[in-house]
Order: structure tokens, then C-alpha cells, then sequence
């Protein structure tokens, strides 16, 4: 019985595959045939998934011959056991004609793989089959790359690397390069660049999001140029990190001039029935203060920090609401407290660092 059934196996391989003979397939498969294999017959090139009956098979192989004319199978080993008979197999074409909506590369392909056929009743009544879909589509050069996840770096003090801030911000990018060997970091130094005017035209812009530069000057069209830049460079992001020093109880006021950017009509917000709708989502951002007195909750002077719900609602009203803040608290009082809010700040960001380790949407 073993010899009939890889019989049956082999006219699988030889009049059906490769010779296309559709009618063979009401003939020596079941009327309830499935088959469990990559590449569906609805064109879906998915990991696996299920072909059901003679039509769905006879859509499948049609599918392959149209965009491999010159398709043709081998059998490298061929078991039987019981009544389920093991082929490793291989094939190769040349993708001439339409395949999975892609239209013809003329790469040849050369893929391995293993079916695992049952016989029920002289007929193949189930079958499993595996092979490395992700290396045909790169074979025929449509593999699409894999993300570059980009951090962008902000940092506002004036201190240099005498800041807090800084040192820290920079620890953190080193614990995201751990996550993101391969990531992006872009490093915007707020103290160095020279950001675009908030001018009657740059408001106009953001509100309105575009403005008609056929009536603006060259400087007018120099700026608006620099603002989309700006908003451009921030969107482009994934994940942000934010060091913040803390002056007059709020953030530096370059970076207040540099956030009065983000809220840009139809870039980073919407207005629907309910009013505003941020629009920078799925995306993580890390603040990392530095204040000299201690503003921690309960402390006498909390109700004085500004600055920390000012970035929280900043970042928020753009849709960045998956925010995580590291305060370092009471700098101003000597080794002891900055030696433990260091170690609070370094501690907090490699105890959450796991949970940055995904693509945001």
C-alpha cells in the first residue's frame, strides 16, 4: 500500500505541479481536501494558512503557474509511513507573470521545502507543506527592509556636560542603543541651534497648516521652510528624550520656544467635534528633569513645579501621551542628594528600558 500512496504523492508532483493537469486534481484528492502551507489562494502571503477542496487547489496552482510558467518540482526524498507519505521537495521558476499583485521581475527563484501528505480512501485527504515564503519574496527582490527605529535627542541646558540633564539624557540613549543596536539617534542641542522666528507668518502656518508663499518675502519663505523643517525632523521619530533643567519653577525657555512648534494643523493635530486631537501616536518619549530644590509629591513646594505638567500637557496635546519622567530632585543640596538622584534617575531608566523595546505604530 506504501508504493500506491507515494504513487499518488508523485502524480501530485509531476501532473499536477508541473504539468498543470487540473482535472488530475478531481481525481486523486479528496472531495474535503485541505491543505495547511504558505501562500493562500485568496493572493495572501502569510506565514501559513489553510487551501480548502479541489477548487481552492486548483486556484493555488493556478496562482503559481501564472507567475512561474516555468515552475517545476523535484522530489529529493520520498517516505511513507501508515497512511501519511513525507516528500522533501524543492522547486524553481522564473517569476514571468503576475504573482501575489506583483508584476514580473524575471528573478528565478530556488526554494526548499516539506509536505507531509495523508491518504484516506486512495485519495490525498489532508496535506501539510512548509516552505520559507519570506526567502522566495526576497528572491524576487519585494522583501520590504526592516524599520530603522530613530530616537531623537533634546537637550536645553546651558550647562554643557557640567548639566545633570545632560548626563543623564546621554546614559539614556546608551541604554536605547542596547534595545535598538541598529536605531538612529539625532541630537538636537538646544543651546547651539538657531531656531525660526514665531512670527504673524509662522503662526499663520501652524494654525492653518500651509500658507500661500507667493505672497511672502524670501525670509518669510526662509522661515516657513525652517519650521516644516523642524516639525518634519520631529515626526520622522520614534522615541524621544527630553533633558529638561528646571528654571523659575518651569523648562527652559528654549525649549518652550522650541515645543511652540509642534502644535501644527494637519501635521500633529486636528480639530474634531470635541476640539483637538493629537495626531503623534504610538510613539514613546522619556523626560528627564533636573531641579535644585526638592518638588517631589507631599514636598512643601510641589504646587510650584511647572514644569513637569507643562511637558506632560505639551507632549500630550500632540498625541504623545506614553510619556515617562525621571525627576532628579534637590541638586542644590549637596553630594548626598545629587549622588541619590542619580542613582534614582540610572536605576529608573534601566528598570524601564524592556519596555521600550517594541516598534511603536
Amino acid at each position: 500500500m506504501s508504493e500506491e500512496f507515494k504513487h499518488l504523492v508523485r502524480r501530485h508532483f509531476e501532473e499536477v505541479l508541473n504539468q498543470g493537469h487540473l482535472d488530475v486534481i478531481d481525481e486523486i484528492y479528496s472531495e474535503n481536501y485541505t491543505l495547511d502551507a504558505p501562500v493562500q489562494t485568496d493572493g495572501a502571503s502569510v506565514a501559513q494558512g489553510q487551501t480548502k477542496g479541489r477548487d481552492g487547489l486548483k486556484k493555488r496552482v493556478t496562482l503559481f503557474r501564472t507567475g512561474f510558467p516555468d515552475i517545476h518540482f523535484t522530489i529529493d526524498n520520498l517516505v511513507a509511513e501508515a497512511d501519511k507519505v513525507t516528500v522533501q521537495y524543492r522547486f524553481q521558476g522564473t517569476h514571468q507573470g503576475k504573482f501575489l499583485g506583483l508584476p514580473p521581475t524575471r528573478n528565478h527563484i530556488d526554494v526548499g521545502g516539506i509536505l507531509i501528505a495523508r491518504i484516506v480512501d486512495n485519495k490525498i485527504e489532508t496535506a501539510w507543506s512548509v516552505f520559507d515564503s519570506g526567502d522566495m519574496m526576497k528572491q524576487l527582490g519585494v522583501v520590504p527592509p526592516k524599520k530603522v527605529h530613530r530616537l531623537l535627542h533634546i537637550d536645553s541646558s546651558p550647562r554643557g556636560w557640567e548639566s545633570y540633564s545632560r548626563m543623564i539624557s546621554k546614559e539614556f540613549v546608551t541604554a536605547w542603543k542596547s534595545v535598538y543596536p541598529n536605531g538612529i539617534v539625532t541630537y538636537v542641542d538646544l543651546t547651539k541651534v538657531v531656531l525660526p522666528p514665531m512670527t504673524a507668518v509662522t503662526a499663520r502656518l501652524l494654525h492653518q497648516g500651509s500658507v500661500d508663499e507667493s505672497t511672502l518675502t524670501p525670509a518669510e519663505i526662509q522661515t516657513v521652510s525652517a519650521v516644516n523643517a523642524l516639525v518634519d525632523q520631529f515626526l520622522v521619530a520614534d522615541f524621544y528624550v527630553f533633558g529638561v533643567p528646571m528654571y523659575f519653577s518651569h523648562v527652559p525657555a528654549v525649549l518652550k520656544e522650541y515645543m511652540d512648534f509642534l502644535p501644527y494643523f494637519g501635521k500633529t493635530v486636528v480639530m474634531n467635534p470635541q476640539g483637538v486631537e493629537g495626531l503623534v501616536t504610538g510613539k514613546k518619549a522619556m523626560v528627564i528633569t533636573a531641579r535644585g530644590f526638592d518638588y517631589s509629591p507631599g514636598s512643601p513646594i510641589e504646587a510650584f513645579d511647572l514644569q513637569v505638567p507643562w511637558m506632560r500637557n505639551a507632549l500630550a496635546f500632540i498625541g504623545i501621551t506614553d510619556a515617562t519622567f525621571i525627576n532628579m530632585n534637590g541638586l542644590d543640596s549637596g553630594e548626598g542628594a545629587i549622588n541619590k538622584a542619580t542613582t534614582h534617575a540610572r536605576t529608573t531608566i534601566y528598570e524601564s528600558i524592556e519596555s521600550w523595546a517594541f516598534s511603536p505604530a
